[in-house]
């Protein structure tokens, strides 16, 4: 990172495509186009996800679930996880406040939400978070920005 940073004028990454994980790993590719290239350091990366995970709080551990998600919500999707890797934290959410009516939606690439064990309520769909979000409607926009940031780049 000191070498990136060097000839970057110590200046942030603006490029998926110029950041330090190039410089580190010695690819032209983004953290997860190597993954993908890489399917044995991606399956490691989603076990490592999934375990670090468990541990962390979720957005809705510290959201009031009720009273913004819950209290007047008719069925429909309630919750997209936007690059929700193996469905963890949905489950998660899922089995904290269950909501019969409510469809849950797992978002990650393909290679990802194929290999997600989910189950219903749970729906995967491949989607690549740097286009635009093809779910529209009035479900809640809840990001893990720590999470999102931490994969970015």
């Amino acid at each position: 990172m000191p070498e990136w940073l060097e000839n970057h004028d110590y200046k942030p990454p603006l490029n998926t495509l110029d950041c330090p994980w190039q410089t580190g790993v010695g690819t032209d590719l983004d953290f997860f186009g190597w993954h993908q290239a890489n399917p044995v350091q991606g399956e490691r990366f989603n076990a490592v996800m999934q375990g670090v995970a468990s541990e962390w709080k979720t957005p809705m551990d510290l959201y009031p679930v009720q009273e913004r998600l819950i209290d007047g919500f008719e069925g429909g999707v309630l919750v997209v996880d936007v690059g929700g890797g193996l469905g963890h934290d949905l489950q998660r959410i899922i089995d904290r406040d269950p909501v019969p009516a409510a469809q849950y939606i797992l978002q990650d690439f393909a290679e990802i939400v194929a290999a997600a064990p989910v189950k219903e309520p749970i729906t995967t769909m491949a989607h690549d978070f740097f286009t635009d979000q093809p779910v529209q409607g009035q479900y809640k926009d809840i990001q893990n920005c720590g999470e999102l940031m931490l994969t970015r780049c």
